[in-house]
């Protein structure tokens, strides 16, 4: 059905950015939306096997929930803010999207699990 947005407030604190393996989240009042940029939600959300359902990054998200949000946090917002993708997704004729992300999708699982090692816990985890 139809919303109607009834007020705008603004708020101080960190920004949430809801990483999600469908790709979808429904808010307070009912309202199905996208996690994803508006530049490729429509590709993410119809997408049929790359990368949605089947994506190493998704499956990372759900195994490693607040892992992986720290990893977004600490290197996935800092990359893509200085060298957005939209640019790559526009130099790109469609054909190649999928390859294109089942390629990005396995260079940032891998980069994940490097992160995973890395990281603070995971240091405590092996030295005990």
């Amino acid at each position: 059905g139809n919303s109607e947005v009834s007020r705008v407030t603004t708020t101080i604190g960190e920004v949430i950015n809801p990483l999600t393996t469908s790709g979808k989240i429904l808010t307070q009042g009912g309202v199905l939306a996208s996690t994803y940029p508006e530049w490729i939600a429509k590709y993410m959300l119809s997408s049929k096997l790359m990368p949605l359902p089947l994506s190493f990054s998704n499956m990372l998200s759900y195994l490693f929930p607040e892992t992986t949000q720290a990893y977004y946090d600490t290197l996935i917002e800092p990359l893509v803010t200085r060298a957005h993708p939209k640019h790559l997704k526009a130099a790109l004729p469609a054909s190649l999207y999928p390859a294109t992300f089942l390629a990005g999708d396995l260079i940032i699982s891998a980069s994940f699990f490097a992160f995973a090692l890395v990281s603070p816990a995971a240091v405590v985890a092996v030295a005990v």
